[in-house]
Order: C-alpha cells, then structure tokens, then sequence
C-alpha cells in the first residue's frame, strides 16, 4: 500500500472532489496536510476529513502556514511513525 502525500493550503472546492475520485479508484490511503489554512477553509477541510478518514487516511495540521517542504515533511513522518 502506497499513500499518497497532498500538501494543501487555502485549497478550492476541488478538493473534496479530488479525494472522491481517488476513493472510487482504490487510490491512497491519502495524508492531507492542512497547511494553516484558517478558519475560511474548514468547510472544506470538515468534508476533506470526512471523505479522507472514510477510506483509512488522516488529515494532519500546520496551525500556521509552515510551507509545503514541512507539510511534506510533516506526512513523511507521520508515515514512519505509523
């Protein structure tokens, strides 16, 4: 089983969608990064988790913007660790 790693930050409508489709095609499990998006952004991230969580992911969080190297970072570790 391969994840697959998606660094996110201020994301659109798109990716609940993206998440959706990689379920239907037995792709993941998927680690998604919420790179301190805000307050603006947890609709999406509420569904992102729902969808996420659905087919054995997670979903990390940055509290603040940290950069997509430590997102990536932050999920290779989580991987290691788990």
């Amino acid at each position: 089983m391969i994840p697959v790693i998606i660094p996110a930050y201020e994301p659109d409508s798109n990716l609940p969608v993206l998440l959706s489709t990689l379920a239907e095609n037995k792709i993941g499990p998927v680690i998604l990064v919420d790179d301190g998006s805000g307050d603006k952004y947890s609709a999406i991230f509420e569904k992102a988790r729902s969808l996420v969580a659905e087919n054995g992911g997670t979903v990390l969080v940055h509290e603040v913007n940290r950069g997509k190297g430590r997102a990536l970072k932050t999920a290779f570790q989580y991987i290691l660790e788990n």
